[in-house]
């Protein structure tokens, strides 16, 4: 089913197949060489399928694995679990972070595909991971065996150095997250989260503006920078009156990159 209706999205409504059969009658369809699609179609075909894995050595690691689905605000990964899955994330955003003695969230990262869980993964099979794992949106992930992971690591150069980068580029923004929890106002670390946000999680939008592409409200802002609700929401009001940041709904968050840069006090 999802692969018609990826199909007739890209297509349109007089997509043919080569057996001359209507798009209405693709169930009994099993193979993408069976449709008549312009080549440069073939890869969007599959990236809406298979997400950005696809194209890159994850599909290796992830090959024949099953899929599991979490709704948004259901838990992945509690804290303490063992480790006897590595999760690639498919679909939806996540987020990892500590709970502290007075039950307060303290978000340390937020993760998109292709995100692979937990960050400490790979330092042996069966030990317990340090934070808990969310979903933000509702979430897809491929959930393979650690031992059959590990494997083809281990038989497959490429994806032991795709691998490799991948985990580096996610230590670097943890620790620039973390560098950010320093600061001593919350407008300060507004700032690096709003970069955070805008670089990583956010696509261009007319006039200079960033829309952040899962809901932002301002609770998830204050788990991220360890402040309370009431002073997230005072900064905010700030950087809205500054045209920095704006909500055209709800907590649809965009972000003017170029004055979050550019304005001194944020900058500090």
């Amino acid at each position: 089913m999802l692969a018609v209706r990826a199909y007739c999205r890209i297509s349109g409504d007089n997509a043919k197949l080569k057996t001359g059969k209507d798009t209405c009658e693709a169930f009994h369809i099993l193979s993408v060489k069976d449709w008549v699609l312009p080549k440069q179609k073939y890869s969007i075909l599959l990236h809406m399928l298979f997400g950005p894995i696809f194209g890159t050595p994850l599909g290796k690691l992830v090959s024949g694995t099953r899929v599991k689905h979490y709704p948004k605000n259901q838990i992945l990964l509690y804290s303490g679990d063992n480790v006897n899955d590595l999760y690639v994330l498919k679909k939806g955003i996540a987020k990892m972070y500590d709970i502290d003695h007075q039950g307060n969230e303290k978000i340390l990262h937020i993760l998109k595909p292709p995100a692979i869980m937990p960050l400490t993964s790979f330092g042996g099979e069966g030990q317990t991971t340090e934070w808990f794992y969310s979903a933000i949106t509702d979430c897809e992930v491929y959930a393979v065996p650690f031992a059959e992971a590990e494997k083809r690591v281990a038989d497959d150069c490429k994806l032991a150095s795709y691998m490799m980068r991948h985990f580096a580029s996610e230590m670097h923004e943890l620790l620039i997250r973390m560098s950010s929890m320093g600061k001593s106002d919350a407008r300060s670390k507004l700032a690096y989260v709003l970069r955070f946000l805008a670089v990583c999680h956010a696509r261009e939008k007319h006039g200079g503006w960033r829309r952040v592409e899962f809901p932002v409200g301002h609770q998830l802002l204050a788990d991220m920078i360890g402040m309370t609700r009431e002073s997230t929401a005072i900064s905010m009001k700030h950087l809205r009156e500054q045209e920095i940041i704006r909500y055209p709904r709800a907590t649809e968050l965009e972000i003017h990159f170029k004055h979050l840069t550019s304005c001194e006090p944020m900058a500090a």
